[in-house]
C-alpha cells in the first residue's frame, strides 16, 4: 500500500472522526450542562426517542452485518465468488432493511428538527450516519 494512499486514508478517517465528535459534543454538551438558552432544562419539552425500541433494533441490524461481512471477504480471498455474492446480498438486504427502519424512525419521532438542541443533534447525527 503506497504511501499516499494511507495517508489519504488517515485524512478521511481524521475528518470523519472530528465531523461526528463535534456533533456528539454540542448534543452531549448542552444534555450534561443546560444553559440560560435552555432554561436549565434538558431536553426542552421535547419527547426524547426511546432506547430499547426501533433504535435497538437498528443496532442489532448493524451488528448483524459483521460476520456475514467479514465472510464475504474471506470467500473473495478463497476465490469462492458465490458464496461471496450470497453473503454479499444478505449484507445489502440487512443494511436497506436498517434503512428502511431508520427512515420509518425519523417520520415517526414526535419531535422534529425545529425542536431546539435535541431535535437538531437528533436529525443531524441519525441523517448525516446514515449517508456516510
Amino acid at each position: 500500500c503506497p504511501a499516499s494512499y494511507s495517508n489519504w486514508v488517515l485524512y478521511i478517517f481524521n475528518q470523519e472522526t472530528m465531523f461526528f465528535a463535534s456533533f456528539f459534543w454540542a448534543f452531549f454538551h448542552s444534555a450534561l450542562a443546560p444553559g440560560v438558552a435552555l432554561g436549565f432544562f434538558w431536553p426542552q419539552e421535547v419527547y426524547t426517542m426511546p432506547c430499547w425500541g426501533l433504535p435497538l433494533l437498528n443496532t442489532s441490524l448493524l451488528l448483524s452485518t459483521v460476520f456475514p461481512c467479514n465472510m464475504a471477504q474471506a470467500a473473495i480471498k478463497a476465490g469462492e465468488l458465490k458464496i461471496a455474492l450470497n453473503t454479499l446480498g444478505l449484507v445489502m438486504f440487512l443494511g436497506g432493511c436498517f434503512v428502511l427502519v431508520q427512515g420509518y424512525e425519523i417520520f415517526t419521532a414526535k419531535f422534529t428538527l425545529a425542536d431546539g438542541v435535541y431535535g437538531c443533534c437528533f436529525f443531524s447525527l441519525t441523517g448525516l450516519h446514515g449517508l456516510h
